[in-house]
């Protein structure tokens, strides 16, 4: 337990001004990067605030008035949290084969309320444990004030945002999809997709590096309403089982809530958050690529309950609320 939190969190047992979180940086002073993913962390910061807690956020500048910094596993913003604040640090961590900084963590740990992720991972888990660092997972989730369904006709077969760079291991996937597909049908958006010759790399408005938030969300939730199939392909990383690394993307959640049919390589990952009513899974590629052209040619009629099953299992469990309300769970727990 960090000796601070406790301080910091005597509100929780009775003072009324809520609990004061502040993000420093998470890793958005670069332009491309906050174009694609500021918008996860302020609908993150919305459902933090829905949860009853107040939010800040700057890429360098510390607010004397938080209870807690959160940063990113990046040495400087550590050390800057550190040296600069005397508030008890929140960690938000990769699995350990990633980043774990033992000296740092060593240093700190006397600071650090707990540390978070993304990835249900067990030697990570075991890991800060021996530092006596608790690490909690934290899936992502989805925004219902922007992610739903719009009840437009599709104008593509299948879609898809994100790119090619950082994503290795999905050619057993896509490229046989895409010999049985027509180009023209098909809606990729991202770096990468164009030594594949897909003609749609751009949906209204939404391109791989542009706009930034609130509207990207805002598109992104028309191209998902857009398409008959929104598949979901992940890194070879998020794979590894809960022992190592298991996790979700975030389009997971935003598909679903969207009210989309989701045809995902990653079953093990899936299915801690929806079951085979809800999403479509496959880890096989033959099977992955089966389940695409399925319902790529079915009518809407018959993927229908599917589509509302996603959606109600997303707005019942998978809000950014629910993950704020968890996130207070810890401090409480902490404190």
């Amino acid at each position: 337990m960090c000796p601070m939190a406790a301080s910091c969190t005597s509100r929780l047992k009775g003072e009324r001004m809520p609990v004061h979180l502040q993000f420093l940086h998470m890793g958005m002073s670069a332009k491309d990067v906050a174009t694609r993913f500021m918008g996860i962390y302020e609908a993150q910061f919305d459902g933090l605030r829905q949860a009853g807690m107040r939010v800040s956020f700057s890429l360098d500048s510390l607010d004397s008035t938080a209870d807690f910094i959160i940063c990113t596993a990046d040495n400087r913003d550590i050390e800057r949290a550190f040296a600069a604040s005397s508030r008890p640090l929140i960690l938000y961590v990769p699995p350990i084969d990633q980043w774990f900084d033992v000296q740092l963590l060593e240093r700190i740990k006397g600071r650090v309320a707990f540390a978070y992720g993304p990835c249900l991972t067990g030697m990570t888990t075991d890991a800060y444990a021996k530092l006596g660092i608790s690490y909690h997972f934290l899936p992502f989730a989805a925004d219902p004030q922007f992610m739903r369904p719009l009840d437009l006709d599709p104008e593509f077969d299948v879609a898809f945002l994100g790119g090619l760079q950082h994503r290795r291991g999905y050619q057993p996937y896509i490229e046989p999809l895409l010999k049985q597909l027509d180009p023209s049908r098909l809606a990729f958006v991202g770096g990468g997709w164009q030594k594949y010759k897909i003609p749609t790399q751009s949906v209204h408005g939404l391109t791989a590096d542009s706009p930034g938030p609130p509207e990207r969300i805002r598109l992104t939730n028309k191209l998902y309403n857009l398409a008959k199939v929104c598949i979901n392909v992940h890194a070879p990383e998020q794979t590894r089982g809960a022992a190592i690394q298991l996790d979700s993307n975030n389009r997971l959640f935003d598909v679903a809530m969207a009210g989309g049919v989701q045809v995902s390589d990653n079953p093990d990952a899936v299915h801690m958050h929806f079951d085979d009513a809800e999403v479509l899974t496959a880890a096989d590629p033959a099977g992955w690529v089966r389940l695409v052209l399925e319902n790529v040619a079915k009518p809407a009629s018959q993927t229908a309950a599917l589509r509302a099953a996603a959606r109600k299992r997303a707005l019942a469990e998978h809000t950014w609320k629910h993950r704020g309300e968890t996130f207070l769970s810890w401090i409480k727990q902490h404190a």
